[in-house]
């Protein structure tokens, strides 16, 4: 096998093609792009890095393609389609899939600190919080032990259209 240095090919061919295997073997080689090398495949040795200097890095497939990012032993990290669904595992399991309508989990999402939602929360099985579980359909609170206080600054406003508030004992 013949080996080439850069600068001796430089500008000898104009439209090259490769038939079977380009190898770069020094780790640190860069493939450059474009005519101010603005787009770079590197290779360091212990990291690989395609880098754009020019603004954004799109990736185009198919429309019924599916673009997904492994790790080194073939585990699934991110898997983006077509129609704008993103879907986010760890550890090879579906944490968090996204769908052009809104978002669904699989299996448990967990979030560690404060989040902020900016749009409606739907949750069809109905929320719980530490004993409190609003249930499914909204319309019942359930306190599984202890006391349950509303505390609020202004009134309370008990607003029932059959003219009927109900204050019951054990249920």
């Amino acid at each position: 096998m013949a080996t080439f240095t850069y600068e001796s090919l430089k500008y000898k061919f104009l439209n090259p093609t490769v038939k079977g295997n380009l190898d770069l073997l020094d780790d640190g080689a860069i493939i450059k792009i474009g005519a101010d090398d603005d787009l770079q495949i590197t290779h360091s040795g212990s990291a690989a890095t395609i880098d754009n200097n020019t603004g954004n890095l799109e990736l185009q497939v198919d429309a019924s393609a599916v673009i997904n990012l492994k790790d080194q032993d073939g585990d699934q990290m991110i898997s983006a389609n077509s129609n704008g669904g993103v879907e986010l595992y760890h550890n090879n399991t579906k944490r968090l899939e996204t769908v052009a309508a809104g978002a669904k989990t699989t299996g448990t999402f967990e979030v560690t600190g404060a989040s902020t939602l900016t749009g409606a929360v739907t949750a069809a099985a109905g929320v719980t919080v530490d004993n409190l579980t609003l249930v499914n359909g909204g319309n019942e609170i359930d306190v599984a032990s202890g006391n349950l206080l509303l505390d609020v600054e202004a009134d309370i406003e008990l607003d029932a259209n059959s003219g009927n508030v109900i204050l019951k004992d054990n249920g």
